[in-house]
């Protein structure tokens, strides 16, 4: 009965794998599409202002107080639980919450509404309205969002994500064919907004739909004052880590804006694209994961939730050395094609860069674990010290040392060493694991990823790409060969079995889709 429960965590986490795979694809494809067409038909500044306004907004986003990520976490720790009016309160406390900040997030929208138009350069008079109606339509956007995040979260919570498994990738086509005909029939960033708007009031009904049909006990039920107070702590937590989040993936830029120069900033950011991308595809991949681990924690299993935290961070390394590797050997090539090679910032900077990447992966794997202990208070408080580190010893670096990009992110990973010894020492004591031990784990990987990093920067600085279809061809050809290295390489015979017996539970996919869409 264990095995055949173990078997079926195997296949909800690999189909929530998939999930998250298929949306990232949409969303990659239909910006790749959708980005040069608003260009097209808005224009330059207008676009540049679209853009301008989501990343403006998005900042106003975290002040929900991040209910719906906090009602994710608590329902995944609570998935073996048969209280399902606990659960119902749940839901209605993430609806408190979500109430209770719902006038800082008005307020705070209708000031960055009202000067956004006063926050872009240069703007002409005549776009200040249309700016303004644009940040309005985004707030509104953020305050009926719930009505999508809410339900969404309770189904990943209880690992259905895969239930989904259509509905994010069709509403992101959805999306971005509205944006494309607001713009082309003359509406503009405020028709485009509202496009946007539409799209996710038709995603909040699909995904309601699908969290109705598959979660018999979905409601509300009204929590009493010490659900709401005990939630509202953990999601005011959630919140604080969603600032200090942000600050980890953007504070770079905003350190090199300070202290160097917009130039810079252009150049930095454009080989940052493909580590941005690999960062978020990792993330998105441990996020389907967790759900499952959170109901391992939430009975207390501990022996396996340790076993499924170190398959995790198995397989993180494995695609971020394979990722990394190919950075190394080919961003130069892919900056040359896409952009021109005056935008790669430099062979050592990649490198370090890259460095980095593999760094906050690692660090963002155990936040996310950490998560479903509900135990975060800690967690945030010392991403918070190591953020604080970080910004000062890079800012100090590149303006008094002048140590451009090199001494950015050395400065930005001697801050992230707190939590990148930290972080796993937390989880080592909520899971009972004896950190000697996983040390001595550690050592094959990490001289496998020194061997195939240091091959991979000196081929980077020798081989090129003259084309996109040579670049493709090297890419994949790379990848599998670097998979392959270090798969033999960086793990022992018996974790190389355990990869192995994981893939044969996957075999029996289609059998199993097959019987959930019967049930």
């Amino acid at each position: 009965m264990g095995h055949k429960k173990s078997k079926d965590l195997t296949e909800r986490m690999f189909l929530n794998t998939i999930t998250s795979a298929f949306n990232y694809v949409a969303i990659v494809l239909v910006t790749f599409i959708v980005s040069p067409l608003l260009l097209s038909y808005l224009g330059t500044t207008l676009f540049g202002t679209w853009q301008f306004c989501q990343r403006l907004l998005s900042y106003v986003r975290a002040i929900d107080g991040r209910a719906p990520q906090a009602l994710k976490w608590t329902i995944a720790h609570k998935q073996a639980s048969n209280d399902f009016g606990a659960k119902r309160r749940d839901v209605g406390s993430a609806v408190v919450v979500w109430f209770i900040f719902l006038p800082l997030l008005v307020f705070a929208g209708c000031v960055i509404s009202w000067f956004s138009p006063y926050l872009i350069n240069e703007l002409p008079r005549e776009h200040f309205l249309i700016v303004r109606l644009t940040c309005v339509i985004l707030v509104l956007n953020l305050i009926i969002l719930p009505l999508r995040s809410i339900p969404e979260a309770v189904l990943i919570g209880t690992n259905q994500a895969y239930k989904c498994i259509g509905i994010n990738p069709l509403a992101t086509v959805i999306q971005g064919g509205l944006m494309i005909w607001a713009a082309y029939t003359g509406w503009g960033i405020v028709g485009v907004a509202a496009s946007l708007m539409c799209a996710t009031m038709v995603r909040a009904a699909m995904i309601f739909w699908v969290s109705k049909r598959n979660i018999s006990w979905l409601g509300i039920s009204w929590p009493s004052r010490t659900e709401v107070s005990h939630f509202f702590k953990f999601s005011f937590w959630v919140f604080c880590w969603t600032f200090i989040n942000k600050l980890m993936l953007s504070g770079d830029i905003l350190i090199l804006g300070l202290a160097i120069s917009a130039a810079k900033v252009a150049s930095y950011s454009l080989t940052q694209y493909t580590m941005l991308a690999s960062i978020n595809l990792a993330a998105m991949i441990v996020s389907s994961v967790i759900p499952g681990l959170g109901g391992i924690v939430g009975q207390k299993d501990f022996e396996k939730a340790a076993k499924v935290r170190g398959e995790i961070m198995v397989g993180s390394w494995l695609v971020i050395v394979v990722l990394g590797s190919v950075i190394l050997l080919w961003n130069n090539s892919f900056l040359t094609l896409w952009v021109g090679k005056e935008y790669f910032i430099g062979f050592a900077e990649n490198f370090m860069m890259v460095l980095m990447m593999v760094q906050l992966v690692l660090i963002r794997n155990d936040a996310f674990i950490i998560d479903v202990t509900l135990n975060i208070k800690q967690k945030v408080l010392l991403g918070a010290c190591s953020t604080v580190v970080g910004l000062f010893l890079a800012y100090f670096m590149v303006r008094y040392c002048d140590l451009g990009v090199v001494g950015l992110v050395v400065g930005l990973m001697i801050g992230r060493g707190i939590l990148t010894v930290l972080f796993p020492i937390m989880v080592n004591k909520a899971f009972h694991l004896k950190g000697r031990r996983q040390l001595v784990s550690l050592s094959r990987p990490f001289f496998t990823t020194s061997i195939l990093f240091s091959i991979t920067v000196y081929l980077g600085m020798h081989v090129t790409a003259t084309s996109w279809l040579y670049l493709a061809l090297y890419v994949v050809f790379s990848a599998v060969l670097v998979l392959s290295l270090a798969f033999y390489m960086g793990f022992t015979k018996e974790q190389r079995v355990q990869i192995l017996v994981r893939l044969t539970h996957w075999s029996v996919l289609g059998r199993f889709m097959v019987r959930n869409g019967r049930s």
